[in-house]
C-alpha cells in the first residue's frame, strides 16, 4: 500500500512508475493499492488527495507494467489543487 499526499504532482507520478516498476519486475500480479491522503491530527495543514491526482497516479502505476492497482479511500478524495 501506498498513500498519496497532497502537491507535488509530477514529481509524484514520476515516483509511482518507478516504484511500479520496480514491483512488475518482481511479478506484474501483485496488487498494489493507493490510498487517498486525508489530513487529520497532526498532518492538518496538507490538502487531502484529489481525485485527478489519485487517477494520475493510479495510470503511473499502470505505466509502470502492473496490472492489479486498486485506488482506496475514494471517498475522501477532495477536489483539484
Amino acid at each position: 500500500m501506498a498513500e498519496i499526499e497532497g502537491g507535488a504532482q509530477r514529481k509524484q507520478e514520476a515516483f509511482w512508475t518507478q516504484i511500479a516498476r520496480f514491483i512488475a519486475s518482481v511479478n506484474p500480479d501483485i496488487h498494489y493499492s493507493l490510498l487517498a491522503f486525508y489530513p487529520h491530527f497532526y498532518m492538518g495543514d496538507l490538502p487531502s488527495t484529489s481525485r485527478s491526482h489519485a487517477f494520475s497516479c493510479k495510470e503511473a502505476a499502470e505505466r509502470g507494467g502492473l496490472n492489479s492497482i486498486r485506488l482506496g479511500n475514494v471517498h475522501l478524495l477532495g477536489r483539484d489543487y
